[in-house]
């Protein structure tokens, strides 16, 4: 039995492949020796060749080259080390490229190592410079998923004076994490929060109105695949007076959208709402039951949401809004996150905000 390998497959069993971190010049026998590029502005060196047809350089795999390709463009020049090659856009990390042995037919694949971007702090919600006495909750963001079950080791609250409040935020056994590992959040202690609570009597609120704290996630925090570590980050912030009332819609500014448009609508609350419930938590119809499709935004401290439909609007609005959700503070609309012993929540399902459009504007000659 006869059978062909395909000249493509072929070339890829037969190619040298090199990958730079690390590597400087190989040697390929016959084939000569090869000065790898570390960065994108060095060229690629075959040590012995003289003239500029001695070797061509191809973007993409070995495996790939390099049939009905052509080689990239770039300047060759002679030296003592033999002919340099120098792309005129660089190299790009990551990407592999091919040289190919003018006689020979010789493929050595080779890659600058991609550029590890060390993990970032990239956010701190609540985002206020002010926030009130019985905030609730944090969430912090990274730019990557990050090792948990370590949070307690990085993350402290600071006073003025520099002094730790070891005390400030509940310890779970497992750390209160997105799916993706890049939000955690922070939880802290009701005990601190509620009034004539053990805690509370024992060492007072966490955050006291009139002063100022700072958030710190501490440097040296790993990454989930150990591929690099935070720099420190610090969230400074002012202590404002507690909230103890009870949302109401009736204290929202609505700002409707014009007809015939895809304006937004903006709504200011009266008080920062938690970001990640808001994203969830009010829902848009327009002229049926069905939630109407969009972007919603959450800015200004938690303080104003914005939705901008994937359509023009046609129809009068309604803002449908769950009331479980929660202002920084863990206040809801049924009832208050430090309330008295045996008082009843609000029974309320769904709590409905009318929209009316505006008219659209018409455009004359």
């Amino acid at each position: 039995m006869r059978f062909s390998i395909p000249l493509r497959l072929l070339r890829a069993l037969c190619a040298s492949v090199f990958l730079t971190g690390g590597i400087g010049t190989a040697a390929l026998g016959d084939q000569g020796s090869i000065t790898f590029p570390t960065v994108p502005t060095d060229p690629v060196v075959l040590q012995g060749a003289e003239t500029t047809d001695a070797f061509e350089v191809f973007v993409g795999a070995a495996g790939d080259c390099c049939d009905g390709r052509r080689p990239i463009t770039g300047r060759y020049q002679s030296g003592p080390s033999g002919l340099a090659f120098t792309p005129s856009f660089g190299f790009e990390p990551g990407q592999p490229y091919v040289l190919r042995h003018a006689k020979t037919g010789h493929l050595t694949e080779f890659a600058l190592a991609s550029a590890v971007k060390p993990p970032q702090v990239t956010a701190v919600a609540p985002t206020g410079d002010t926030l009130p006495e019985n905030t609730l909750r944090f969430y912090i963001h990274f730019s990557q998923p990050m090792k948990p079950h370590v949070a307690q080791d990085y993350i402290r609250l600071e006073d003025a004076q520099g002094n730790i409040d070891d005390a400030a935020f509940m310890q779970f056994k497992q750390e209160l994490w997105s799916p993706d590992r890049t939000r955690l959040t922070l939880l802290m202690d009701p005990g601190r929060i509620k009034r004539g609570v053990a805690q509370n009597v024992t060492l007072g609120p966490a955050l006291e109105e009139g002063k100022s704290y700072k958030l710190v996630v501490e440097g040296g925090w790993p990454t989930a695949s150990g591929s690099g570590e935070t720099d420190r980050f610090e969230k400074a912030f002012a202590v404002t007076a507690p909230l103890r009332t009870l949302p109401d819609v009736a204290n929202w500014a609505v700002s409707a959208p014009r007809s015939s448009t895809t304006d937004p609508i903006v709504v200011n609350f009266d008080r920062p709402f938690d970001s990640i419930q808001l994203q969830a938590a009010i829902q848009v119809h327009s002229g049926s039951s069905l939630a109407r499709a969009g972007t919603s935004h959450v800015n200004n401290s938690g303080q104003t949401w914005t939705f901008v439909p994937s359509g023009n609007w046609a129809t009068d609005i309604t803002l449908s809004i769950n009331p479980t959700l929660e202002d920084v503070a863990g206040n809801n609309f049924r009832e208050l996150l430090d309330h008295a012993v045996g008082t009843d929540g609000l029974e309320i399902d769904r709590i409905s905000v009318p929209v009316a459009l505006l008219p659209s504007v018409e455009v004359t000659d």
